[in-house]
């Protein structure tokens, strides 16, 4: 089943990717020390963080708990991580919630999930059973390079001249995968905008964990290469 999940995970190439199953990685209460849900830490996390999974939806307390944005059991920038959210308020008995450094919100109250999802942003609100809203979340992760250590997230090849191709590699980099095959390469696909040393580069192909480009120019000394998205802006010398 892991196997299935990390490939199945690694095979998408759509923007958002928001897995739910019912112990929770990290929520806090009277399950807190299952093993089921330490099996989630030591197995599942890793896979869902190498993969990019933005949201996970999980159950098993019953109460509200949404966590801060986790990426390799440190807290991150919003738009960074995963966000874990906890929901097990549908109608049984409700459990207490106590004080945990990684839940950043958790009531314990009868509620639902709501998620609006509008392109590159999520918004999740908590529903209390009569109407009012405990929660509101905005999730709109922001372009990322790649940080596994067996990859080189940023490459020119040849180099910095005129006609080399570039390749980046990370998470959230495009909202959806498309490419180009005009003679005119566009410098902007899928609301991303790749610039090297301030300067617009032509755009082959992008998606979420990918984008092939050209470079127009040469360039001389260091070089900067800037990821623009609706979502923020990720950069890095080479």
């Amino acid at each position: 089943m892991l196997r299935w999940l990390d490939n199945d995970l690694r095979s998408t190439r759509q923007f958002w990717r928001v897995v739910y199953f019912h112990y929770p990685p990290y929520a806090t209460g009277q399950n807190v020390n299952d093993p089921q849900s330490l099996w989630v830490r030591q197995y599942m996390v890793p896979i869902l963080e190498n993969n990019g999974v933005q949201l996970v939806f999980s159950g098993h307390e019953h109460s509200y708990q949404r966590s801060v944005p986790i990426r390799k059991s440190s807290f991150v920038a919003p738009g960074l991580g995963t966000n874990y959210f906890t929901s097990g308020g549908g109608g049984a008995i409700l459990y207490p919630v106590p004080d945990k450094p990684m839940v950043a919100f958790a009531r314990s109250a009868h509620h639902y999930l709501r998620a609006e999802v509008e392109g590159t942003r999520i918004t999740v609100r908590s529903i209390r059973h009569d109407g009012v809203e405990l929660d509101s979340y905005t999730v709109a992760p922001a372009p990322v390079l790649s940080d596994d250590s067996k990859l080189t997230p940023v490459t020119l090849t040849p180099g910095p001249v005129a006609g080399a191709l570039i390749r980046i590699i990370g998470r959230g980099l495009a909202a959806e995968e498309t490419f180009s095959c005009t003679p005119a390469l566009p410098t902007d696909m899928a609301g991303t905008v790749v610039t090297l040393n301030g300067n617009p580069i032509q755009l082959l192909y992008v998606s979420p964990t990918q984008i092939y480009g050209q470079l127009p120019f040469t360039l001389d000394g260091n070089v900067t290469v800037r990821v623009t998205t609706a979502n923020g802006f990720v950069e890095r010398s080479i």
